[in-house]
């Protein structure tokens, strides 16, 4: 059992100044007054004492990525460890208040060594487009508190991941000149009625000028083999 010390020097008959409070002596105290005679009369207030063993640490938030996409599912952990009582943890994303749809509690954990208390609490929520106006990014914050002696906060952000653009190879839809090589029957036939239009006594300049320019196109397709044959 802990000693309730108080400090007489700044303690007086209406208040009470305590030193080195521990965890006994949380509870409800009361103050009485009473008169001389020959009324004595009495009168008593009470009021709860509430002690606090505040965490060494932030709050952590756990489990999330750096970057997240439209429709993906945010899941995340926040853990207060080791306080007395253990803390009230409350979400915010973008500075708005989660609502506890999406919002999971667990059981405080105690520690029964030192008898400290543990908070966890996890959130999962669809991430949408307009979770990322913010700069871009979607910001996650978890919040402890204990009474109104601690108030403390971690925050996380992720930054929007983008589908990544397809390369389509463009069609050419562009005229080209259609080439075809003639056949050997095609040469043979050219070639022979131009060299029969030379050697004879036709003095046509066109039709000379026609065969020689056949002769010049088709003679690299030539089957000689063919034609002397």
């Amino acid at each position: 059992i802990e000693i309730l010390l108080f400090q007489k020097s700044k303690s007086n008959a209406t208040q009470l100044y305590l030193r080195k409070v521990g965890l006994s002596n949380a509870g409800r105290y009361s103050c009485e007054v009473s008169a001389d005679a020959p009324s004595f009369r009495t009168a008593m207030v009470s009021g709860d004492m509430h002690v606090v063993i505040i965490p060494k640490a932030l709050p952590e938030v756990q489990g999330m990525k750096s970057r997240y996409k439209v429709g993906d599912v945010l899941k995340a952990t926040c853990i207060s460890k080791h306080s007395k009582p253990a803390a009230n943890l409350t979400w915010a994303v973008n500075n708005q208040i989660l609502s506890s749809d999406y919002i999971r509690q667990y059981n405080v954990m105690r520690d029964s060594k030192n008898n400290l208390e543990t908070s966890i609490s996890t959130v999962s929520f669809k991430v949408q487009k307009e979770h990322f106006k913010l700069n871009g990014r979607l910001k996650v914050r978890c919040m402890a508190s204990i009474h109104n002696v601690y108030w403390r906060t971690s925050e996380n952000s992720a930054e929007e991941e983008r589908p990544k653009a397809s390369v389509v190879a463009a069609q050419d839809y562009r005229l080209h000149d259609v080439y075809r090589k003639p056949n050997d029957i095609e040469c043979n036939f050219f070639f022979i009625i131009c060299l029969f239009s030379l050697v004879t006594t036709i003095n046509n300049f066109t039709s000379r000028f026609l065969c020689s320019y056949n002769i010049i196109y088709f003679y690299p397709y030539l089957n000689l083999i063919n034609f002397v044959n």
